[in-house]
């Protein structure tokens, strides 16, 4: 689920860098233009360095045992690029709340039929609801040593029919 989070991340930083608000062709407002751009990008690598890392790590770990300090890495990792996605979310949510209201603004004026807002905040968005999505599923992920209880059951009636 690290490679989830890894596209959320990128999405992100991808968002930053398309317009938040535009006024036609001529007039545009880039996130990175904005302090909340700034601090959405920085939030945005370092969650995509967090999930390049625990995808590294994962295919790193797939070949050897699963250990409980994996997991518990594996946890501390959901949970923070849960949280950052959390962060971001709410920064592009009040950020696409106070576009839309300049965007209301200006359509009493001259510019308000071409005033709208621009696709960066929607990616910035989106991408934060899919690293919250590949952080939670690294969470809710079983560690790999452990079975479930179908696969625990058909194993052991197979102990059972090869002893017979």
């Amino acid at each position: 689920m690290f490679g989830v989070a890894l596209f959320g991340g990128i999405l992100t930083v991808v968002g930053v860098f398309l317009p938040w608000m535009q006024v036609g062709a001529l007039l545009v407002n880039r996130g990175i233009d904005n302090p909340d751009g700034a601090i959405a990008l920085g939030i945005g690598i370092g969650a995509c360095a967090l999930a390049l890392f625990g995808l590294l790590r994962a295919m790193q770990r797939r070949s050897a045992r699963s250990s409980g300090r994996t997991f518990r890495f594996r946890t501390l990792l959901g949970i923070a690029l849960i949280l950052a996605a959390i962060v971001l979310f709410i920064t592009g949510f009040i950020d696409l709340r106070d576009v839309q209201s300049r965007v209301a603004d200006a359509g009493e004026t001259v510019f308000g039929d071409v005033a709208s807002v621009g696709s960066g905040l929607y990616m910035l968005l989106v991408g934060a609801v899919v690293l919250g999505i590949g952080g939670l599923g690294s969470l809710l992920r079983r560690p790999e040593g452990q079975r479930g209880s179908n696969e625990l059951e058909a194993s052991v009636e197979e102990e059972e029919h090869v002893g017979q």
